[in-house]
């Protein structure tokens, strides 16, 4: 009966344990990335009574062992890492994970690793988690928006900055001119500086001589300190309106700081490198010759966009694609990578050692972590404007709160009914 009594003993022990688990895991039912812990029960070792026999051939059967159980006792606590339902919230620093990988993030001296998807931009323009002010870590970008993956894992950050402005290098030029056309044919195009100063550039095609299939190409520019010199020129038509002359004209400019600031007689010490005009671009069309009245038009080039240049502008918005890459939009409508997110995996994610804080790290029995980009293996991608609930059932758990609750009453009640068979024995001394 003593044996009843240590063994009800150790079964109200543990299962007031196994509430204490379910009674966490109720508690963080709201808490973001929370993973939801279970506890399971081993027994104790056995008192033997009698060993096993074997079979005896020709004689009698084989006898099981007789034992006794000494009670329960904690078998293990262990994390539940499913993946968490997404609550969507429209705020850009909200970046849940859809998969199996953790966040990294490192108060400037060690790194951890944690689900909680809630982050806000700091002061500094740092990426912290919202709760505990831990750096976002992950692949930082140079100011041309160049991922710099030779430096490893840097803290993230959302540049406040001004984005460097670049200047003009190619334009395509596409239209018709008028072979009959005694007149010249003037074009516009606008090229920006080093600075993102813009500048008018005025084209000018001349005929030389009416239906000659020949036109001569200037250039000025109010703005200009010396002179714009139109390489590759003139350009030539074939009998049936088609270029035949070089299809890229070259401007050049004659100093090396060739811009006034636009609007006055200052000068500037931006530059400006050559500009190429592409006038048989089939993305968008060519110049052709043609009697028909002239029309011309120029654009960005579709095999090279950046080549219209940008000026300087702040920054106005960002945001997170499924990989994980920054990208910020600023005021001049361009964007610019800013960075990637990196993620961990672990061979036993639920062998991470819990740390408080919603933040992990590694243990003997977890695994090495191993750094991938977002969309790849294991890792998951990133679902900005969204935050990873916690993946506690909630009926389940008040479900399991019922068994606890009817094992540690069971329990004590053993010990109760144990008690009254001692007293009873004690009584047949009377």
């Amino acid at each position: 009966m003593s044996r009843a009594i240590w063994a009800s003993v150790s079964g109200l022990d543990n299962h007031q344990t196994w509430m204490d688990v379910l009674g966490n895991n109720i508690a963080n039912v709201n808490t973001a990335g929370y993973k939801d812990g279970r506890y399971e029960f081993k027994d104790i070792l056995s008192q033997s009574i009698q060993g096993a026999a074997p079979a005896v051939q020709g004689g009698l059967g084989g006898t099981n062992p007789e034992q006794i159980g000494l009670g329960t006792t904690t078998g293990a606590v262990t994390a539940i890492t499913t993946q968490g339902s997404l609550q969507p919230t429209n705020v850009p620093t909200d970046i849940a994970i859809t998969g199996n990988g953790y966040y990294i993030v490192s108060d400037g001296t060690n790194q951890h690793f944690t689900r909680d998807s809630v982050f806000q931009i700091d002061g500094a323009g740092n990426i912290v988690n919202s709760a505990t002010g831990l750096h976002l870590q992950g692949v930082v970008a140079d100011q041309a928006g160049n991922l710099q993956f030779n430096r490893g894992l840097q803290n993230l950050s959302i540049p406040q900055t001004a984005n460097t402005a670049n200047n003009t290098t190619a334009f395509d030029i596409f239209g018709n001119l008028d072979a009959r056309s005694v007149n010249p044919v003037n074009q516009q195009v606008t090229v920006l500086d080093s600075l993102g100063q813009q500048h008018t550039v005025v084209l000018t095609l001349s005929p030389n001589g009416v239906g000659s299939g020949n036109w001569n190409v200037t250039a000025t520019s109010p703005d200009a300190q010396g002179t714009i010199t139109v390489n590759n020129g003139p350009l030539t038509f074939n009998s049936t309106g088609q270029l035949t002359s070089n299809g890229t004209l070259n401007l050049t400019f004659s100093n090396g700081n060739p811009w006034f600031i636009p609007g006055t007689t200052t000068g500037s010490n931006a530059t400006q490198s050559a500009v190429n005009l592409v006038m048989n671009d089939g993305a968008v069309g060519s110049l052709t010759q043609f009697a028909l009245q002239s029309s011309l038009n120029s654009q960005a080039a579709p095999s090279n966009p950046n080549g219209v240049g940008n000026s300087a502008a702040y920054l106005k918005s960002f945001s997170v694609d499924g990989t994980g890459v920054i990208h910020g939009q600023y005021g001049n409508g361009t964007s610019r990578i800013l960075g990637q997110v990196e993620l961990a995996t672990f061979a036993n994610p639920s062998g991470l050692q819990r740390i408080g804080q919603n933040d992990y790290d590694l243990s003997a029995n977890s695994g090495q972590a191993n750094i991938s980009l977002p969309g790849s293996g294991l890792s998951g991608s990133i679902a900005q404007g969204n935050i990873e609930t916690s993946n506690v059932d909630l009926a389940n758990e008040l479900a399991q709160v019922i068994l606890a609750e009817r094992g540690f009453s069971a329990n004590s009640r053993m010990i109760t009914t144990s008690d009254e068979m001692l007293q009873d024995v004690v009584s047949m001394k009377r």
